[in-house]
């Protein structure tokens, strides 16, 4: 559906597809993440009469239940790109985080950082500015105090306040910004249901043994758990305090699942980054499996594959590491 409220659907619509994450780097488990999600389109080039670039597209599959369908909403995104070849039409369209919040920060007057500033307040503000809906019930006021985010981008300053809460920044189906951690979901994969080829699952689980945070305001590294552990997770955040380093610990030390790279089982596209599934092997093993990185392929039919990968060497985390924003 465009922005006009006109709709293409059927026949012209020829391949969909979604992607997303939660994390900056789907390398290992992190804190902080800031992953737009994205759709590629691809009509019949025939069918498209109207121009698509910078439109504002809401995207749905329809799930055909007997004689109704019943909707699914897979995402709001604006068109980036439109590339024509001689039969086609590709669209690459992307959500908020890339397309209203990937831009430098310009200071708000009534925040100054030197005094402090509410961390619920300004995130709100910095959002309201740029049209961008949020969802920030529930979150604890938390002073940003000494780093000043000159210099950032508004997606880096997000991810940095995500992180300050212990979770990663996502956008909803809907286009509302959330602040998330992994939660389990009723969903279970199967024997019956994976393609084994291509799956790699590991023969360990990952368990956060240590937590480790770059502070950049006072450029030190803030560790709390075993330090020489081999499992772990890193993250930065310059408004980082030994209270809030202790309040994640706590919520984190559970966190433990299989690593498992490119699970791909015939689709399920209710599944989000974000959240934890049950996959049962064909040897009998049952694990979670949290969604890390996520795509769904619709061609008529859809496949869904998962990333869930675990660090498991502290020397790829020694020292501060520079924040890589990754669409």
């Amino acid at each position: 559906t465009l922005d006009d409220g006109s709709i293409i659907q059927g026949d012209p619509i020829k391949e969909i597809n979604f992607g997303g994450g939660t994390n900056d780097s789907n390398a290992q488990v992190t804190i902080g993440g800031t992953v737009a999600a994205t759709a590629e389109i691809m009509l019949n080039r025939n069918d498209v009469t109207v121009p698509l670039k910078d439109r504002k597209l809401r995207v749905e599959l329809g799930i055909v239940l007997g004689q109704q369908t019943e909707w699914l909403l897979m995402g709001t995104y604006k068109a980036i790109t439109v590339i024509q070849d001689d039969d086609s039409v590709t669209v690459t369209a992307m959500d908020p985080m890339a397309t209203k919040l990937d831009t430098e920060y310009r200071p708000l007057k009534e925040f100054d950082f030197s005094k402090g500033v509410d961390s619920v307040d300004f995130l709100a503000a910095l959002c309201a500015r740029r049209g961008v809906e949020t969802d920030l019930s529930g979150l604890e006021r938390i002073s940003l105090k000494g780093f000043d985010p000159i210099g950032c981008t508004e997606r880096e300053i997000i991810g940095m306040i995500a992180a300050l809460y212990g979770r990663f920044a996502i956008f909803s189906r809907s286009g509302v910004l959330q602040l998330r951690w992994y939660v389990p979901v009723d969903a279970k994969i199967t024997g019956d249901n994976y393609y084994e080829d291509g799956m790699e699952i590991a023969e360990y689980d990952f368990v956060p043994n240590w937590l480790k945070c770059y502070n950049e305001t006072t450029e030190e590294t803030m560790t709390l758990g075993d330090p020489d552990a081999e499992q772990g997770i890193y993250f930065e955040c310059p408004w980082m305090s030994d209270d809030r380093l202790e309040a994640i610990w706590a919520n984190v030390q559970a966190f433990g699942f299989r690593p498992v790279t490119e699970l791909s089982f015939l689709g399920d596209p209710r599944l989000d980054p974000g959240d934890i599934i049950t996959l049962a092997d064909c040897g009998g093993g049952v694990y979670s499996v949290p969604v890390m990185s996520i795509s769904h392929e619709w061609d008529g039919g859809i496949i869904t594959e998962i990333t869930a990968q675990g660090q498991a060497k502290t020397d790829a985390y020694e020292g501060p590491v520079k924040r890589e924003v990754r669409l």
